[in-house]
């Protein structure tokens, strides 16, 4: 039985699944494909963000047609997706992450909430890649030595 590889998505390599214009969603599909068998894994902190990204789709000259199909992708897209609730602990790692990182870049609470939930599915799994194309989220993981995707720039660590 071959071993199922998880992987975590943010909301920033998210997107590229359901809007194919992105840069570097080929990228990621090609690298999806080259991980089978996958699971992909993200924080519920995913469900709001790609709310989010539809809203501000929705106020950009798109049709109505359109946005509703990218709304039927994002969604087939999040059942596919196992989603880990923000608890106390993820929220306590957030804030240490925060407070402690050395990276270079701008972190953002909802960054450190992303890569905390990514570090507690790492303690499960540790052979657990994070695919962002998040600067911040792409240091932290480089920084704590862990496997790491950015399909953007196709650039892959560990």
């Amino acid at each position: 039985m071959a071993n199922i590889t998880p992987l975590y998505l943010d909301t920033s390599a998210a997107v590229k699944l359901f809007l194919p214009e992105e840069k570097g969603s080929e990228e990621l599909k090609d690298f999806l494909q080259s991980s089978k068998p996958y699971s992909l894994v993200s924080s519920s902190l995913l469900q709001v963000e790609i709310q989010s990204v539809l809203r501000r789709l929705s106020r950009m000259q798109i049709s109505s047609e359109d946005l509703l199909s990218l709304e039927n992708l994002a969604s087939q897209l999040l059942k596919h997706v196992i989603q880990k609730p923000i608890t106390e602990k993820v929220m306590e790692d957030a804030i240490h992450i925060l407070k402690h990182s050395n990276i270079s870049g701008r972190l953002r609470s909802l960054d450190s909430l992303h890569f905390a939930t990514f570090l507690s599915f790492t303690f499960l799994f540790p052979y657990t890649t994070l695919i962002t194309s998040d600067t911040s989220l792409f240091q932290l993981a480089v920084e704590h030595n862990l496997k790491v995707f950015n399909p953007e720039d196709n650039v892959k660590i560990n």
